[in-house]
């Protein structure tokens, strides 16, 4: 219990430290309007409101002393900031007891100390939860960064530093990082990494299912240990998976993709790795509201074995993957129609899908993103799919489709990617294609169809 009640003065921080500033800042701008016109009952005001802010600057240190013990931030940065904010205490007392024997020069001096010191200390204090930048960043041109650069040869990729580490960077660093620390855990080094956190190695090499890290990216968003938190970027199915097969395999920090086993449902993920980000992120959804999912809904397709994840922490649009799941078959797509007005992106790969199920897939009208990755699909299915107005990816890799299948999709003009390793479609009729989907991205696996205004169409060959 005293442990409990410890931790929770440190917690009560972030709600102290408001109260000095705006108690000091009060009594400092009050002195001076008084100084102005010469109330007399102002001068007992001031004092009240110095005493107040004194009191609480020192309980607010005391927090935040107890705060830092927790190691969750930078000890550079949390040090500089302590000891501002002990000087902040210091100089209030001494301007208290200066307020009740005169207000000579030494006394505008230091209200002039005391108010830098407020303002210093409180950008510190800030810089330590929202970064060194958050003051200047609304003044910044609007940069767009992306997540992460192709891997022009993902087989000589390096696993971690070209596709581990890309992912930390982007979804962790923010509270794991150099600057952050929660539960004293760094994601922003190889030995830190491997270090852990406070309770504890978080990566167990070779057993990705034990491993700390993946537990938490795992649990329900609505879970409170869930990683990353929810008004974090989410990492998606692909990264989940990307990280999990890095770990199972050893959690290596020199080996090349080349060098790792590589199941098949990976391959999708690989292919991805190659190009560049084109499909819209989760953030450009904000303006387009659904109601959240039936919580019901949900909760039965976990059961089934289903991924379910939320597209972002700003929109109730969910990805579902059958990653986990065994014996898939077209009945479980029905478990899907609860949640159709929010589902945005679907992984059946590696299922037992047939073209029955893809026609109940038709009537999932919001799909954007959909892989059938190994499934049971043929050309038959290919009319249902073509109804999927709003469909921008489409992954048919080790299907049976045909050149023939592939011409029923002229008809998505939202369609931008499309996936045919290994299906059915003849090399020599890329022309045909180009011609039905003149705006589609085409990828083979090997080769990438160019978008080229040419009667020929060239294919170029894309190293895996």
């Amino acid at each position: 219990m005293l442990l409990t009640i410890f931790d929770l003065i440190g917690r009560l921080h972030p709600a102290l430290v408001h109260l000095p500033i705006g108690i000091l800042l009060a009594a400092l701008l009050l002195q001076a309007y008084s100084r102005k016109i010469k109330t007399p009952g102002f001068s007992n005001a001031v004092s009240i409101l110095l005493f107040t802010g004194m009191i609480v600057s020192i309980i607010s240190c005391i927090s935040g002393y107890v705060l830092s013990l927790e190691g969750d931030y930078n000890e550079e940065s949390v040090s500089l900031h302590m000891w501002m904010g002990i000087a902040t205490a210091a100089v209030s007392v001494i301007l208290f007891v200066l307020h009740r024997f005169g207000h000579g020069p030494v006394y505008k001096f230091t209200a002039w100390g005391l108010f830098a010191l407020v303002m210093i200390t409180g950008h510190l204090g800030g810089t330590l939860t929202h970064g060194s930048e958050y003051l200047t960043e609304p003044l910044a041109a609007e940069e767009v960064v992306p997540i992460r650069k192709p891997i022009a040869d993902v087989q000589q990729a390096l696993v971690y530093k070209d596709i581990v580490e890309p992912i930390f960077a982007g979804k962790c660093y923010s509270c794991h990082g150099k600057a952050k620390q929660k539960g004293k855990l760094q994601l922003h080094l190889p030995e830190l990494i491997m270090k852990g956190g406070k309770n504890g190695e978080v990566i167990e090499a070779g057993n990705a299912a034990s491993s700390e890290l993946v537990k938490r990216v795992l649990l329900p968003m609505s879970d409170e240990h869930h990683m990353a938190p929810k008004d974090k970027p989410q990492l998606t199915a692909d990264e989940k998976m990307l990280i999990g097969w890095w770990i199972d395999h050893g959690a290596s920090f020199d080996k090349k993709v080349k060098d790792l086993p590589q199941p098949e449902q990976l391959k999708p993920a690989f292919i991805a790795l190659s190009q560049p980000l084109t499909e819209p992120e989760p953030d450009v959804l904000n303006d387009e509201k659904v109601d959240r999912a039936s919580s019901e809904a949900v909760e039965k397709l976990r059961s089934r074995g289903l991924l379910v994840l939320p597209l972002s922490a700003k929109t109730n649009f969910l990805e579902v993957g059958f990653i986990n799941a065994k014996n898939i078959s077209d009945k479980d797509v029905d478990l899907l129609l609860p949640i159709k007005a929010q589902l945005y992106s679907l992984k059946a790969n590696d299922s037992s899908i047939t073209d029955a199920g893809v026609a109940k897939i038709a009537s999932l009208q919001q799909l954007r993103r959909l892989s059938l990755s190994s499934a049971n699909v043929s050309d038959a299915g290919m009319a249902a799919i073509a109804q999927l107005k709003n469909l921008q990816s489409l992954n048919l890799s080790g299907t049976r489709v045909t050149i023939d299948g592939v011409k029923k999709l002229s008809g998505l003009k939202s369609l931008r990617s499309l996936y045919l390793f290994q299906t059915g479609v003849d090399r020599s009729r890329w022309t045909e294609i180009k011609t039905a989907l003149p705006n589609v991205r085409i990828d083979s696996g090997g080769y990438l169809v160019p978008l080229l205004p040419v009667d020929t169409v060239i294919e170029k060959v894309k190293k895996m």
